[in-house]
This record gives structure tokens, C-alpha cells and sequence, in this order.
């Protein structure tokens, strides 16, 4: 599967727990500020938007899970002490003892590698759905709204004269100063907003009439809340956060709390900022809600009737007596908000392995998991010490040490290489005399372009036991040079 299919899944996987988090935390400061204003609320509730569509910018790791059991590597005794041990030091023990034959790399065992790309397969295939579901719904939301456009360009008309000056003097006098578009609507017996930003404000034509006048200046002025607010912009970062965590249950309840909010802010900000008087503003909004079933086409989410349920808790809010309206959230509710938004938003959490008090031996890196050694066989291996090796950058050449015969007296280096990395490793080389000396060479390392091994070496000419020394060669074919003592610095 793709790599980028297994970030996707383990970055809604990530988001989603700490979207629930969240949610619950927000939740439960609401209920205990159920009692003050509805822009705080208001501002709790977008925290919960803002996390889901902010992709977290640090991670805080939290070592909450259970240290993986790896199992301690004990070296094996070299070959010279087993042979030793078994056979003897004479050297017809040593010719004695059979070398290993070739072994063929094998497939890594079916216990490490395949449970961790059968996770891999699962997240992939639940990255694949939940991009099929972005793109089902995203289909859906953009139809309706197309719809809805063409259906209110088809059938709004410019207000008349009268009234148009009439609310644009509205308008003036609460100090608005962009003018919101204002259309007329048959067929719809409630204003509401419509827009991607602002918004314009829709009226229906009873609202014009002599029996309803007494009414407009509470709706108008509760959708013009909505526009000054740019509760139609909230609107739609809530529908594309709906739409990218459309299996979140969390983030539909958290839209379903910030649309309920939204219009206790505009009914707090029309009595307080327009003048409305409460007990005359929830007369309109009963005599709106019982129009709204007379309609003939279902209005969108920024009306002021919203939705039935919550009708009940606003009218009580707005008759209470003694209660405080606010234009707009205090400073400090603000701030509080905003301190919590920083904190939380940009943030995410990481489980990582909980470290033991001393780890055990080779678990420097928990997450890799190798599988079990493959001996390279013969004629890499043989029956005296190997050890040291080190591969090219191509993976075509392993330089290592030996005390095999035909060395120039201790450890030598030696190499074996092969033509593609399919192919079995061929009979070990000794670098030479040019190279080695009869004092012994060690912890060979090859450079990235092949032309330069450095080498650490007992040899005269240094500067008291072992020295690191260089030698070089032109072309990856041409013969090493003479060594370099890489000097006192």
C-alpha cells in the first residue's frame, strides 16, 4: 500500500481521540457555565472546530504504553574458543573441523514482518474509505448548496424603495458599516443568512406587511448578528470539518452544539445591541416558528427560529428576570479562550513505549524489529575469526577482518564482493601488503563513493598502538594505494 494511504490513517487516528478528548473537556466547561453568557460557550464550542481542521504543528510524546519485550542478544563464543574447546589448539584438529556449507537467504520469518504489514494493509484500507466518504459527502454538500443558490438567484427580487430605506436607516443607526445585501423572498416565512463569508439577508414578504412591522426590527436585527459575526464563514469551516471527519460522532455533536450557541449569541447580541425588548423579541421568534410550517422549502441553518428544541431554552433565557445581555464576549472570556485554543489546537499527543529503568540490551531502537541472523556461509565465513564488516554504499562489496590463512601474520582485511545484490557473495580477497602489514589491521570503513577505506592499524610509523589510517584508490577497480596515517589532529 501506499505510504502516504498509512499517514493519512494514522493521523485521523491520532486527531480523532483527541478531537473525543476535547469534546468531553468543552462539554463539561459548558455545562458549568451554563448559567453565564452564550459567547463563552460560543468560544469553548470553536475550539473543538479548530482542532479539527488545524493539522497539529508540535507533538508532545507520552510514554504511556507497556515497554515491548525484546529479547537480550548474547554473543556467541567465537569460533576459536568453541574449536578450542572441542577440538583441541593441534592444527589437524583445526582441519578437522567441517566448514559451514553455502547458506541461501531465506525469507524473513512469517512472525515479525507479516503482523506488521497486515497493520499497515488495515490502515490503508481504512485511509482508502474514509477518503470514498470525504468524496460522497463533499458531492452532497455541494449539490444542496448549488441547489440553494440557483433556487434564491431564480426567485429573490430587490426590496421596494420604502423599505429598502428603512433598513438601510436601520442600519445606520446601529452603526453598521458595510451594508449587507438585503433580498426579498417569496415562499419563505422566516429570514435567515446565506453565504460562504458574510452572508446576505433574506426576507420573506410577510415580514413587509402591517401585521408583522413590529416585528422586524428584532429578526432583521437577529440576522444581521449573523452577518456581522460572519457566522456564514463559521458555517462553512463547520461543514468542511463535518465532511473530513464525517465518522467523528463527536465532531457532529460539537456542530450541532456550536449552531445552538450561535443563536443564544445573536438573541444576547439583538436585545443588547439592537434595543430589542426581550418580551417582544421572543413574541417574534413564536410567531416566526409558527410560520416556519407553512413554508414551502426548508431554510438554511443561519434563521431565527433555528431549531425547535432549543426554542424553549432561549425564550426562558430571554425572559429571565435580573439577566445580563452582552454585545459581544468580555475580555477575559476571550483571553481564557484563546490561551485554552493555543494550548490545545496545535497540539498533538503521542503514545510512545514507556522506557524501562535499564533497557535491555539492544533495544535502542523499540520500534525496529529484525529477524532472525542468517549466516553468510561459506566462502565468506570460515574456520577462523571474522569479524568487523562493513558494506559499501552499492551493497556490493563487504570489507571485514579475518585471521584465515593467507594473511600477512594477525588480523588482515579482506573483501568479498558480488555483481548485483541477488547474487551470493564470492571468495574473500586480501587487500595485500600495500594494505595490511604482518602487526594487524581493524574496523574497516568504506566511503559512500567507494574510493577511500579507512582503517585502524598497529603498524610502525604511528603514533603508539593503534592509529587510524586511509588509503585510497582512483577508480572503484584500481588497486588501493599506500596508507596514510591520518596524524596527531
Amino acid at each position: 500500500m501506499e505510504p502516504w494511504l498509512i499517514r493519512i490513517a494514522n493521523y485521523l487516528l491520532a486527531q480523532s481521540w483527541q478531537i473525543a478528548v476535547l469534546t468531553l473537556v468543552v462539554a463539561c466547561a459548558s455545562f458549568l457555565l451554563r448559567n453565564r453568557s452564550a459567547h463563552v460557550r460560543y468560544l469553548l464550542w470553536l475550539i473543538v472546530l479548530a482542532k479539527a481542521l488545524m493539522p497539529p504543528l508540535y507533538s508532545i510524546p507520552v510514554a504511556v504504553l507497556p515497554q515491548r519485550a525484546v529479547p537480550e542478544y548474547i554473543p556467541a563464543p567465537p569460533v576459536a574458543e568453541r574449536m578450542t574447546a572441542e577440538h583441541g589448539t593441534s592444527e589437524t584438529a583445526m582441519a578437522e573441523v567441517p566448514r559451514p556449507s553455502s547458506v541461501q537467504p531465506q525469507a524473513a520469518p512469517s512472525r515479525v514482518v507479516p503482523t506488521k504489514l497486515a497493520r499497515h494493509d488495515t490502515r490503508a484500507w481504512l485511509a482508502i474509505g474514509w477518503l470514498a466518504g470525504v468524496v460522497a459527502l463533499s458531492f452532497y454538500y455541494l449539490l444542496n448548496a448549488l441547489r440553494t443558490q440557483i433556487w434564491l438567484q431564480r426567485r429573490r427580487k430587490a426590496l421596494p424603495s420604502d423599505s429598502a430605506r428603512d433598513i438601510e436607516s436601520f442600519f445606520m443607526a446601529n452603526y453598521v458599516r458595510r451594508m449587507p445585501h438585503v433580498w426579498l423572498l417569496e415562499r419563505i416565512n422566516q429570514p435567515f443568512v446565506w453565504g460562504l463569508v458574510r452572508g446576505g439577508i433574506y426576507l420573506p414578504t410577510r415580514l413587509l406587511d402591517g401585521k408583522n412591522a413590529k416585528f422586524q426590527p428584532s429578526l432583521l436585527g437577529h440576522e444581521l448578528s449573523h452577518v456581522v459575526r460572519l457566522d456564514a464563514m463559521v458555517n462553512s469551516l463547520q461543514v468542511i470539518a463535518q465532511t473530513i471527519f464525517w465518522f467523528h460522532p463527536f465532531v457532529w455533536w460539537a456542530n450541532r452544539k456550536i449552531r445552538a450557541e450561535r443563536e443564544k449569541c445573536c438573541d444576547e447580541m439583538t436585545i443588547a445591541r439592537f434595543k430589542a425588548p426581550p418580551e417582544e423579541y421572543g413574541e417574534a421568534i413564536v410567531e416566526t416558528l409558527g410560520a416556519k410550517y407553512e413554508q414551502a422549502r426548508p431554510v438554511p441553518s443561519l434563521a431565527v427560529a433555528g431549531q425547535v428544541r432549543n426554542i424553549e431554552e432561549r425564550i426562558k433565557t430571554m425572559l429571565e428576570p435580573g439577566k445580563k445581555f452582552y454585545k459581544r464576549p468580555t475580555l477575559m472570556a476571550a483571553t481564557f479562550a484563546l490561551l485554552l485554543a493555543v494550548c490545545a489546537v496545535p497540539t498533538t499527543m503521542v503514545l510512545t513505549v514507556r522506557a524501562a529503568t535499564q533497557p535491555p540490551t539492544g533495544a535502542a531502537d523499540a520500534e525496529r524489529v529484525f529477524g532472525n541472523p542468517i549466516n553468510l556461509g561459506s566462502p565468506v565465513n570460515s574456520f577462523a575469526n571474522e569479524f568487523g564488516p562493513r558494506i559499501s554504499a552499492d551493497g556490493l562489496e563487504l570489507y571485514f577482518n579475518s585471521y584465515r590463512p593467507g594473511g600477512l601474520g594477525q588480523a588482515d582485511l579482506w573483501v568479498t564482493t558480488r555483481k548485483t545484490k541477488a547474487d551470493p557473495w564470492g571468495e574473500p580477497v586480501n587487500l595485500g601488503p600495500t594494505v595490511n602489514s604482518p602487526s594487524g589491521e581493524g574496523a574497516p570503513c568504506i566511503s559512500a563513493d567507494g574510493l577511500s577505506l579507512y582503517f585502524s592499524s598497529e603498524r610502525p610509523g604511528g603514533y603508539g598502538g593503534s592509529d587510524l589510517w586511509v588509503t585510497t584508490r582512483q577508480t572503484r577497480t584500481a588497486p588501493w594505494g599506500k596508507p596514510i596515517n591520518l596524524g596527531p589532529t
